[in-house]
């Protein structure tokens, strides 16, 4: 559909026809749990949704289920490292990006938070397609070159990287992902709060 003032009269067209894109909401926020974190878990239910082969887990929230989170988390904003807000649309992709760059062997390289979204509503459910990155940049490093060791070296690492397909009835208010125990001292365990919400029309 193009676009313009010129074109509103095939906007209109499309809208008797078909009817208006119902708008869909998704808000995200990561969260730094490394080290053990038993508050969570008093919030989250018992037995997550998906647990993966790697330790990741998923858990289907319901509405008091995230309004206590984010009860939790208001207490510790220092927590929270990365949140985005996308509005979107019914059979809508939404990509968002929010972060800076970092100078690695003289190339400017994206960090930062990477999320692209595409909803599709079914009957009251929200058939939710999520792809989402989180990377920082790794100052002071040390590393071998040739027979020596050089210090401040800038590297990118990617502490949470999450792709999937979800469904959330009407009942779900959101999701909550946990990323697994990281390998090494060097990599956080992060969280993930995802809610999705279809606003009602006004009549």
């Amino acid at each position: 559909m193009p676009s313009g003032r010129s074109w509103a009269w095939l906007w209109k067209i499309r809208y008797a026809l078909f009817g208006q894109i119902k708008p869909v909401n998704v808000n995200t926020s990561i969260i730094d749990f490394t080290g053990s974190d038993s508050s969570v878990t008093k919030i989250l239910p018992a037995n997550p949704d998906f647990i993966g082969a790697d330790g990741l887990r998923v858990w289907r929230l319901r509405e008091h289920e995230v309004r206590g989170l984010r009860e939790l988390f208001k207490e510790r904003p220092d927590q929270i490292v990365a949140s985005s807000r996308m509005a979107t649309g019914d059979k809508v992709e939404c990509s968002l990006y929010c972060g800076n760059s970092v100078l690695v062997n003289g190339t400017q390289q994206p960090i930062g938070l990477s999320a692209r979204v595409f909803p599709s509503i079914r009957k009251g459910t929200t058939d939710l397609t999520a792809i989402l990155s989180f990377s920082e940049a790794i100052t002071n490093a040390t590393i071998s070159i040739g027979d020596g060791t050089a210090a401040g070296a800038v590297t990118i690492q990617t502490n949470f990287d999450l792709g999937g397909r979800f469904q959330l009835p009407k009942e779900t208010a959101g999701l909550f992902v946990l990323s697994a125990a990281p390998a090494s001292t060097n990599q956080k365990r992060l969280g993930l709060l995802l809610t999705s919400d279809v606003p009602q029309s006004k009549k």
